[in-house]
């Protein structure tokens, strides 16, 4: 006999030891106790040649081999209702349930509560749910028995993307259309306080680090493909590889350091307006401590027309030829 046989036997051995042990330790619950005693009587009386019989039915047709550690909990007896409740441990919901599985359990209980019980509503559980419920709905049998609170709705409306390029060819709209998608390609720089100094997160490894490796696949090629499949694609660290930097601020018309120049023009009818709430600012750079640049500008407004009344420009001063 094999291993895995061998653990099956175990495991309906000890099966059938918990439903003995419970049911001397009164943990069936009705109001003919002398009855329901005999009923159990019938049960503990069952010789081992008797067991040794289901073992090899069961060994089998048992489908998964269930953890050593599964047991019996608490087996309850509802005589008005006639309801038998089985409530098993949660090391039997570990493996995978399939139809074959609740139906060979299913079988077995009830072979070893016999005749007396077989008017009682059987109800096996792990984990607080009925055993059928911890099947997949790919494996159930069909339609019908999917639970629908797993699928996902069909009538959901795709929210409208942040941002379209209204000049692409590619504005798709099935696929990953409207979906937002939020991706780190590496931890970055941190501030080790211990050695006082910025450092890469990851170790280094064979002359390379963690933190650098995933940007030379994330940038030119993973985040290109899921843009063109029609998703937005938002990173925390700057995606550009770019190393000059190039600012346009309305706070600083003619930028002293990067030599670009904003300029706003007012229409007949409609004005730029500044806002009361605090906005980007260039400041002095290299910010000081709790120096916050999006707190040290301001930002305009204005209303819009179908005529374009008022006007603004960014116009940047790019240091060097390269792409932007």
């Amino acid at each position: 006999m094999n291993k895995a046989l061998i653990k099956t036997h175990l495991f309906f051995l000890i099966l059938l030891i918990g439903i003995v042990g419970c049911s001397s330790k009164d943990v069936i619950k009705e109001q003919d106790k002398e009855q329901e005693e005999e009923k159990l009587e019938d049960i503990s009386e069952m010789t081992e040649e008797v067991l040794e019989v289901k073992f090899e039915h069961v060994a089998k047709s048992l489908p998964v081999i269930f953890p050593p550690s599964a047991k019996i909990e608490s087996i309850n007896a509802d005589r008005m209702n006639r309801l038998l409740e089985i409530n098993l441990s949660k090391e039997f919901s570990y493996v995978p349930f399939r139809n074959e599985t609740v139906e060979m359990l299913y079988e077995e209980f009830r072979d070893e509560f016999g005749s007396g019980y077989e008017d009682y509503k059987m109800q096996i559980k792990a984990l607080g749910y009925p055993i059928e419920q911890l099947i997949p709905n790919y494996f159930r049998s069909g339609y019908a028995e999917y639970d629908q609170s797993r699928i996902p709705s069909s009538r959901f409306k795709r929210p409208d993307p942040v941002v379209r390029n209204v000049n692409s060819k590619n504005n798709s709209s099935k696929g990953l259309a409207g979906k937002n998608i939020l991706l780190w390609h590496s931890h970055g720089w941190y501030h080790n306080l211990k050695l006082e100094r910025w450092e890469w997160q990851r170790p280094r490894l064979f002359q390379s680090v963690e933190d650098l490796i995933p940007m030379s696949f994330t940038i030119p090629y993973l985040i290109p493909m899921l843009e063109n499949a029609g998703a937005n694609v938002f990173i925390p660290r700057e995606r550009d590889v770019q190393t000059n930097e190039v600012i346009v601020d309305n706070d600083s018309p003619t930028n002293l350091i990067t030599k670009s120049r904003f300029i706003v023009r007012d229409g007949e009818r409609l004005v730029w307006q500044k806002e009361n709430e605090p906005a980007f600012g260039i400041g002095e750079p290299p910010y000081k401590e709790n120096e916050n640049p999006f707190k040290l500008g301001s930002s305009l407004f204005t209303y819009s027309n179908l005529t374009g009344d008022a006007q603004c420009e960014w116009i940047p001063e790019i240091p060097q030829t390269g792409e932007y």
